[in-house]
C-alpha cells in the first residue's frame, strides 16, 4: 500500500509543484481552518461528530514541505480534537461510546494522513532530486531531448534549454520540430532526419544518425540523434530522442585520421625501413621499405618477435637486451644508433644502420627502429678504398720504377762501354752479356710498373679498334692453341679511339693468355666489340664509371672464374694466383694503368665456375672528337608501357634499385626480389606478372637460368628477359626457349626500353 501511495504521491507532487501557493501559506491556511473547526467543535454537542472535520484539514499537509511542520499540524489537530470534545456542551450522548469512537477514529485518520504526507514528502524530494540530477547531467553533457507523440512527427517540441545545448539562441521557451527542421537543419539532411523519426513513430524502431545544423552566424555543427520508441499511453506512439553536439568530437577524430594518414604515408614512402615493436619484442608495424629490405610482407611478421630479423648470436640474445634495458635503463642502441647485421627472409645477412627511439603510449613502451641498408654504402666505401689503394700503389710503383730506370740507364750505359772495350775476353765477356740481359729484363719490368702507375710514355693515334681486333685475332688463335675455341664479334664499324696501338694489342694478348690459363681443359674465349652508352644511373652504381659514349671491348672466357677475394686484388701489381715462377703478376695491373691513362674504364666480372669477363671502355671518337667524357643524353622513347607488371630478380641492391627506378619511370608496375627463392614466393602469391627480368648468376643455390626454366614450365604465359655481366648466353651453354630475350650488362635506360619494347610487342602480337 505504501508503494501505491508513493506512486499516487508522485503524481500529486507534479501537480502541486505547478501551484501558485507556497507551502508556507498552506501551513497558515490549515491552522486557520483548524481554529474555525475547533470553534464549531466547542460550540456544538459531541453527537454532531465535528471531529471528522479535522481530517480534511490534515490533507493540506501534502502541500507542506517540512517534516516538522506536518507533525506540528497533526499534533495541533489531535489536541484540538480532544480539547473540542472535552469542552463541548453537555448532552445526553456526551461520553457515549459512539461519540468517543468517532473522536478516536478521527484522530487516527489524522495521523494516518500525516504518515502519508510524510511518505509523499519523501517521494517528492526523491523526484525533485532525480529531476535535478537529470538536468545537471544533461547540462554537463550538453545533451538535449525531444519528445514526439502521436503519428505526426512535426508535433515534436524542442525546449529552449535543448536549443542552448546545440548552440542555438532562441528567444522563446520552445521551438516546434517543424520550425527547427526548416530553420536550422542542413537542407541536405532534413528529409533523412524527418524520415527516421517518422519511421520510428510508425514502426516502433530505434534509430541513430548524425545530421548538420547551421547556426545564425553561419557556423555548421554536427549533431548526433538517438531515438527510442516508448509507450505513450492510450495506444498512441511516442518516441524520445536525444540530441548531442559532436562537432568537436568529429573534428578530433578527423584530426586523428589525418595524423594516422600522414604517419601511414611516411611509413609507406620513407626510404628507410621503419619497424615498431612493444616492450616484449613483438612487431606492431612494418613499413613498405621494411618489406622490401627483409623480404617479408607486413602481415607475415606483425605479432612475431623482432628476433626473426636478426642473425645469430643477436637472435638468441635480443630478449635479454630488452629486459636489461627495462631494468637498468642503460641505453646501448636506444637513442644512440649503431651498425648491426640484419637477416632477410632467405637467410642472407646484410649490414644495416639501426637507430631506435622510445615512446610510452597508454602506459606501454613502444620502440621504433629506423633501419638503413648499408650494403651499397659499404660497397662504395670499399670500392673507394680500393681505388685509393690502387692510386697509392700506382704512385709508389711509378716513382720506384722511374728512379730504377735512371739506375738502369747508368748500369746499361756502363755495360755498353765495357762491351766496346777490347780488353774483355772469354769468360768476362760472357758475364757481361748475362748482365746486359738482366738489365734488359729489369727495364721491361720497370716499363710494366710505369704502365700500372700511368706514367709510361704513350703514343696515341687514331685507331679503329674493330679493325685492330679483327687483324689481331689470327695471332691470338695461334697463341691459344687448338683446345680453346675463339669467337670474335664486331658489331658495326668505325670504332675509332685515340690509343696506343701496341699497348692495346699487348692488353689483348695478356687477357687471352690469362683466359687460356683459366681453361686448362679447354673452353670458349669471346672478344666482342660494340658501342656502349653509359648513363648517369649506371655511373651511380659503379663509382669509377663516367657517363658518355664508349667503345666497349669485352673479353670473356668460360674458365674457373675468381672468388670475390681474388677479384679485389686482381689489378694489384705482383698479385697472381699462378704457381711460383709462372707469372710476374703485372699483366692485369699493366692493362689497368694503360686503360686509365687512355681515359677509359675497366671492369671485371667473375664468379667461380662461371668464367670471367673483362670489359674495357675506351672513349669513342666521333668527327675527330672523343666523346667518352660527355654526359650521355637519354634518347626519346616512342614506346609507352600499358601497365605491364615486371618481376625483377637481382642480387645486387644497387643494380636492383636503379633497374626498378628505370622501369617505373617507363610506366611499368614492378615487383622486386633479391634472389630466386623470393621470386618464386612472389609468383606464388597469385599476382598477375607479365615478364620475368632476372640476372643469371645469383646466390641462394638457384641461378637465373634455372629460375627461368622453372617459370617457363610452371607459368608459360610469362615472358622472360635475362641479363648478366659475365658472358653471352651461349657461352654458358644455356638453351633458351621462345619468349626468352637477352640484355647484356651494362645497359642504358634506352637499351632497356628498346628491349622491353621488342618483348612486349611480341607478347601483344601473340595475344
Amino acid at each position: 500500500m505504501l508503494a501505491m501511495w508513493q506512486t499516487v504521491s508522485t503524481t500529486i507532487v507534479r501537480g502541486l509543484s505547478k501551484s501558485a501557493l507556497k507551502p508556507e501559506r498552506f501551513l497558515l491556511f490549515s491552522l486557520t481552518l483548524a481554529a474555525f473547526v475547533f470553534a464549531l467543535d466547542a460550540a456544538l454537542p459531541a453527537e454532531y461528530s465535528i471531529g471528522f472535520l479535522y481530517v480534511p484539514i490534515m490533507l493540506l499537509a501534502f502541500w507542506i514541505e517540512h517534516r516538522r511542520s506536518i507533525l506540528l499540524v497533526a499534533t495541533i489537530l489531535t489536541a484540538l480534537a480532544i480539547l473540542g470534545y472535552v469542552i463541548s456542551p453537555l448532552s445526553a450522548h456526551y461520553g457515549s461510546v459512539p461519540t468517543i469512537f468517532n473522536r478516536v477514529l478521527a484522530i487516527s485518520t489524522i495521523w494516518w494522513i500525516a504518515l502519508l504526507a510524510l511518505l509523499h514528502q519523501m517521494a517528492r524530494r526523491a523526484v525533485l532530486a532525480s529531476e535535478q540530477t537529470l538536468r545537471d547531467a544533461q547540462e554537463l553533457a550538453r545533451l538535449g531531448r525531444v519528445d514526439f507523440f502521436g503519428h505526426d512527427a512535426m508535433r515534436g517540441v524542442i525546449s529552449a534549454e535543448t536549443l542552448g545545448h546545440l548552440g542555438i539562441r532562441h528567444p522563446g521557451p520552445s521551438l516546434s520540430w517543424r520550425e527547427f527542421l526548416e530553420r536550422y537543419v542542413h537542407a541536405e539532411d532534413r528529409a533523412q532526419l524527418a524520415g527516421y523519426v517518422d519511421r520510428s513513430l510508425h514502426q516502433h524502431l530505434p534509430f541513430e544518425l548524425e545530421f548538420r545544423i547551421t547556426q545564425a552566424d553561419g557556423v555548421t555543427r554536427r549533431i548526433r540523434c538517438h531515438g527510442e520508441p516508448r509507450n505513450g499511453g492510450s495506444g498512441s506512439p511516442r518516441v524520445i530522442a536525444t540530441l548531442l553536439d559532436v562537432t568537436q568530437l568529429r573534428a578530433a577524430e578527423e584530426a586523428t585520421r589525418q595524423k594516422e594518414a600522414r604517419l601511414r604515408s611516411i611509413l609507406e614512402t620513407a626510404p628507410e625501413a621503419i619497424v615498431t615493436i612493444d616492450e616484449h619484442g613483438r612487431i606492431e608495424s612494418f613499413s613498405k621499405s621494411a618489406e622490401v629490405l627483409f623480404g617479408y610482407m607486413a602481415q607475415e611478421v606483425i605479432g612475431e618477435n623482432i628476433r626473426i630479423l636478426m642473425p645469430s648470436p643477436h637472435r638468441e640474445q635480443h630478449d635479454n637486451y630488452i629486459s636489461r634495458y627495462l631494468m637498468t635503463h642503460e641505453p646501448r642502441i636506444i637513442g644512440i644508433g649503431r651498425l648491426v647485421a640484419g637477416q632477410r627472409r632467405n637467410g642472407s645477412t646484410f649490414p644495416m644502420e639501426l637507430a631506435v627511439g622510445e615512446a610510452i603510449v597508454g602506459g606501454q613502451r613502444i620502440f621504433t627502429g629506423f633501419i638503413r641498408d648499408m650494403t651499397s654504402r659499404q660497397r662504395i666505401e670499399q670500392e673507394l678504398r680500393q681505388a685509393q689503394k690502387m692510386e697509392a700503389i700506382g704512385q709508389l710503383t711509378g716513382g720506384i720504377a722511374h728512379d730504377f730506370n735512371n739506375l738502369l740507364t747508368v748500369v746499361m750505359g756502363n755495360l755498353e762501354m765495357l762491351e766496346a772495350s777490347a780488353r774483355l775476353k772469354g769468360k768476362d765477356r760472357a758475364l757481361l752479356s748475362e748482365t746486359q740481359d738482366a738489365a734488359q729484363q729489369g727495364a721491361k719490368l720497370t716499363q710494366r710498373l710505369l704502365a700500372f702507375g700511368r706514367r709510361q710514355p704513350l703514343n696515341p693515334t687514331l685507331v679503329d679498334v674493330g679493325q685492330l681486333v679483327s687483324d689481331f685475332t689470327s695471332l691470338l688463335r695461334r697463341t691459344l692453341g687448338g683446345s680453346i675455341e675463339m669467337r670474335t664479334t664486331i658489331r658495326g664499324d668505325h670504332y675509332n679511339a685515340f690509343i696506343d696501338e701496341p699497348q692495346l694489342q699487348n692488353a689483348l694478348l695478356n687477357l687471352a693468355l690469362n683466359a687460356r690459363d683459366a681453361m686448362p681443359q679447354g673452353g670458349i674465349l669471346t672478344i666482342d666489340v660494340t658501342r656502349a652508352e653509359v648513363d648517369a644511373d649506371y655511373a651511380q652504381i659503379y663509382s669509377e664509371a663516367k657517363p658518355g659514349r664508349f667503345i666497349l671491348l669485352t673479353v670473356c672466357d668460360t674458365g674457373i672464374g675468381m672468388t670475390p677475394e681474388v677479384q679485389q686484388k686482381a689489378f694489384e701489381p705482383f698479385f697472381s694466383t699462378k704457381p711460383a715462377g709462372a707469372g710476374t703478376g703485372l699483366g692485369l695491373s699493366m692493362i689497368y694503368g694503360f686503360v686509365k691513362q687512355s681515359g677509359g674504364q675497366i671492369q671485371l666480372y667473375s664468379e667461380p665456375s662461371h668464367g670471367t669477363t673483362v670489359r674495357i671502355f675506351l672513349p669513342l671518337v666521333e668527327n675527330g672528337q672523343a666523346t667518352g667524357t660527355e654526359h650521355a643524353k637519354p634518347k626519346p622513347q616512342s614506346f609507352q608501357s600499358r601497365g605491364e607488371t615486371i618481376l625483377v630478380v637481382e642480387d645486387d641492391a644497387r643494380v636492383r634499385r636503379v633497374t626498378v627506378a628505370r622501369l617505373r619511370a617507363l610506366g611499368y608496375s614492378v615487383i622486386e626480389t633479391g634472389d630466386a627463392t623470393e621470386a618464386l614466393h612472389a609468383l606464388g602469391n597469385g599476382r598477375s606478372i607479365d615478364l620475368l627480368f632476372t640476372d643469371i648468376v645469383m646466390p641462394g643455390g638457384m641461378t637465373g637460368t634455372e629460375l627461368a626454366r622453372r617459370v617457363r614450365a610452371e607459368y608459360p604465359h610469362i615472358h622472360i628477359l635475362l641479363t648478366s655481366g659475365y658472358a653471352e648466353p651461349d657461352l654458358l651453354e644455356q638453351e633458351f626457349t621462345d619468349g626468352t630475350a637477352w640484355l647484356k650488362k651494362p645497359y642504358t635506360a634506352a637499351e632497356l626500353a628498346r628491349e622491353l619494347q621488342d618483348v612486349f610487342r611480341t607478347l601483344r602480337v601473340d595475344r
